[in-house]
């Protein structure tokens, strides 16, 4: 019940993260205490990590979402990383196994914004080579996984 519960409350608040308590009680047939109280471990269990819009970053001005791959020189990896989150326009930085260390990507004002960005990666030392592409149309941006209850590690929830 507690895991199917948790499971619930998170599937309630994909839906609307600004969901009350009391609304979330009433539509799980819960008391507004035991959702709080299950909201309260999911958080501090680091299970829900924080509560934020979803925003459509082309109305906002960046219609160009473009996606980079990376060869680092040399073993400083981590400073890199370090280095791109500071950068700005990147949305997401992953290492990775291949022929690319990193892969990022990133939103964009537009071709220009993004050319400035290249030609300032590329000034970068610890950056060997990166090679982009330009994403034509989001087919599929934070799409949510299911969740199931079967296998699932009761010490996670």
């Amino acid at each position: 019940m507690h895991k199917d519960l948790d499971l619930r409350i998170i599937e309630e608040l994909r839906r609307d993260g600004r969901a009350s308590l009391n609304w979330l009680g009433g539509t799980l047939g819960v008391s507004t205490t035991t959702v709080s109280n299950h909201l309260k471990r999911l958080l501090g269990k680091g299970i829900i990590k924080r509560f934020k819009p979803e925003l459509d970053y082309e109305r906002l001005g960046y219609g160009l979402t473009a996606i980079v791959a990376m060869k680092a020189r040399g073993g400083d990896l981590e400073g890199l990383a370090a280095e791109l989150r500071e950068h700005g326009c990147f949305i997401h930085i992953y290492e990775v196994t291949g022929p690319f260390d990193l892969w990022l990507i990133g939103k964009f004002r537009g071709r220009g914004e993004l050319h400035g960005e290249l030609d300032r990666l590329l000034k970068n030392p610890a950056v060997q080579e990166t090679e982009t592409a330009i994403v034509l149309e989001a087919i599929g941006e934070e799409m949510d996984l299911p969740l199931y209850l079967e296998g699932l590690d009761s010490a996670r929830l």
